[in-house]
């Protein structure tokens, strides 16, 4: 059997490559491209090394046509490992992309410093959730949230942290509109999406400038590891040229 008879006769390994590899894998090349401009940063680190842990189930899948791809494993053992020793991947689910904070005693200050104003964003929360809840449409069961893990999906508020909207805000349905700017005549609206109104109390804006501040200095921080991570990226760039031809 080919891989095109594979492809054909196995339900589950077309899934995976439709559903769980393919949504995974990045256009290497263009990845390749940016670390030889010197463009390239930790989100593009990690987006490598997430599909190359992917290879693995995939050779499960095709066991008989996986020589290539073994070898390509082997050569990205060592990239695996250095992402997993340098990247805080506890960040990932909020799209912060920095170095852990083990590496140095600012690193960890500073983090401690960015856990405490989390805190209070969700005491914030708690205080919005009360005003609000009582008035809107349907009454959500509600969880409790802390140490850096996202509001629970069953509140009617949410807090996210979305770097191209300029940092941490509330998310609430869009059919809460007019009872949120009743409820709350003192926020500010900072976009409307599909999945939902983003906005922020005074108090939100307060810290979440707050918070930035501390992401600015532990970026500075961190910069010599970071350059490190780069760096040792780039020397993988032959190799992942070789894997987007095996995959291609």
């Amino acid at each position: 059997m080919d891989v095109v008879d594979a492809f054909v006769n196995d339900t589950s390994l077309r899934t995976f490559i439709s559903q769980d590899f393919l949504g995974r894998v990045p256009d290497f090349e263009r990845l390749v491209r940016k670390f030889i401009r010197k463009k390239a940063n930790l989100e593009d680190c990690y987006k490598i090394y997430v599909a190359v842990n992917k290879m693995p189930k995939l050779i499960e899948y095709i066991n008989d046509f996986t020589e290539p791809l073994r070898a390509m494993i082997d050569i990205f053992n060592k990239y695996i490992e250095m992402i997993e020793t340098t990247i805080d991947l506890s960040r990932i689910s909020h799209h912060e992309y920095v170095i852990k904070p083990d590496y140095d005693k600012d690193l960890k200050a500073c983090r401690t410093k960015q856990d405490d104003l989390e805190s209070k964003m969700h005491d914030d929360l708690s205080t919005i959730l009360h005003k609000l809840t009582p008035h809107l449409s349907s009454t959500p069961n509600r969880t409790s949230r802390k140490n850096g893990n996202e509001s629970s999906t069953k509140e009617a508020v949410r807090l996210v942290y979305d770097p191209k909207q300029g940092g941490w805000l509330y998310r609430i349905n869009r059919k809460e509109s007019a009872t949120l700017q009743k409820q709350l005549p003192q926020i500010t609206i900072k976009v409307t999406k599909k999945e939902g109104i983003f906005f922020q109390t005074p108090r939100l804006d307060e810290l979440n400038s707050r918070y930035a501040a501390l992401s600015s200095t532990y970026n500075e921080a961190s910069k010599e590891v970071i350059d490190d991570v780069l760096n040792i990226a780039l020397s993988y760039c032959d190799s992942l040229s070789q894997l987007a031809e095996i995959l291609a």
